[in-house]
C-alpha cells in the first residue's frame, strides 16, 4: 500500500492508492470509467424506451412507420457510446466532436418525424375538411328532399 495522500509507482502498479483528504483506499483505475456508465446508462434509457414504442405498436397506438422511425432514433441513442469512437476521424474532419455529430444526427432523425407527422396531419386535415363538406351536402341534399315531399 502507499502511504497516505500518496500515489508512487508501486501503487500504481497495484492500483491501489489512500486517497490523500479521507485517508481511505481506493482503486485508482475505476472499474468503470464515467463515460462508460454514461454510455450504459444512456443505452438502457434507450432499450426501456424501445420496449415502451415496441409495446404501443403491437397494441396499434402507433403505426408501424412511426415505430419505425422511433426505434430508429433509440437506436442511434443506444449505440451512441459505441459510434463516438468510431465517429471520431469524422468528428475532427468536421472540427466537432463525435458527441455532437451523434447529436446532429438524433436531431436530424426527430425533425424527419416531424415533418413526417406533419405531412400526416395536413392530410388528416383535408380529409375531415372534405368529410365535413360532404356531410353538409348531404344534410342539405336530405333537408331538400324532405321539403319536397312535403309539398307533394
Amino acid at each position: 500500500m502507499a502511504m497516505a495522500g500518496t500515489c508512487d509507482a508501486s501503487s500504481k502498479r497495484s492500483r491501489w492508492c489512500v486517497h490523500a483528504s479521507t485517508g481511505v483506499d481506493w482503486l485508482e483505475s475505476q472499474v468503470m470509467s464515467a463515460e462508460s456508465v454514461q454510455a450504459l446508462v444512456t443505452a438502457t434509457v434507450a432499450v426501456l424506451a424501445g420496449l415502451v414504442v415496441i409495446s404501443l405498436a403491437r397494441r396499434q397506438l402507433l403505426t408501424f412507420r412511426y415505430a419505425a422511425g422511433w426505434c430508429l432514433l433509440l437506436l442511434l441513442t443506444a449505440l451512441s457510446g459505441v459510434l463516438i469512437p468510431l465517429t471520431r476521424p469524422v468528428a475532427r474532419a468536421l472540427s466537432t466532436t463525435p458527441g455532437v455529430l451523434i447529436s446532429t444526427a438524433a436531431i436530424a432523425i426527430l425533425v424527419l418525424i416531424c415533418i413526417q407527422l406533419s405531412v400526416s396531419i395536413s392530410g388528416l386535415q383535408k380529409q375531415v375538411q372534405k368529410l365535413a363538406e360532404d356531410s353538409a351536402l348531404s344534410k342539405l341534399e336530405s333537408e331538400i328532399r324532405s321539403r319536397r315531399e312535403v309539398i307533394d
